[in-house]
């Protein structure tokens, strides 16, 4: 009987330890670690320095800069600023019309050296931030200039 109770103790207090150190629903789609190759983490980190909100600051393109700003300081290990001046190794973000991109599409390219994440519509361009946010992930360099 005293056996019974204290197994049934052990597996409450295992069981709680392990939720305790469960993801919460919002790490469990976005969980941002930290890139394990020191190379590839290097290479982002030249590329996103900082990011720019360019053609105003709308709630969704806010969230976006906010999203891309969380995730990339999670996945690079260090802070990326959010702030109005662009330039190398900053990414902008950018609504900007491009009849090949459709109502929701992306762009995101090199330029000047740094990046730019350009969609017809502030959604398109949140779309974009987590497609970047993807990329870094998957463990691919950034884009470069062909």
């Amino acid at each position: 009987m005293v056996f019974r109770f204290l197994l049934l103790l052990v597996v409450l207090c295992v069981g709680s330890l392990q939720q305790g150190l469960a993801d919460d629903g919002y790490r469990l789609w976005l969980k941002y670690d930290q890139l394990p190759d020191a190379r590839l983490r290097k290479a982002w980190q030249a590329q996103a320095k900082g990011i720019t909100v360019e053609n105003g600051a709308s709630p969704t393109l806010q969230t976006a800069a906010h999203e891309l700003q969380l995730g990339l300081q999670g996945l690079l290990g260090r802070p990326v600023s959010v702030g109005a001046s662009g330039g190398k190794g900053r990414i902008r973000l950018q609504v900007a019309a491009d009849p090949t991109l459709g109502k929701e599409g992306y762009k995101i390219s090199e330029q000047n050296g740094g990046l730019v994440v350009t969609g017809p519509t502030d959604a398109a361009v949140l779309y974009g931030c987590f497609a970047l946010l993807r990329h870094v992930q998957t463990g691919q360099m950034p884009p470069r200039r062909p």
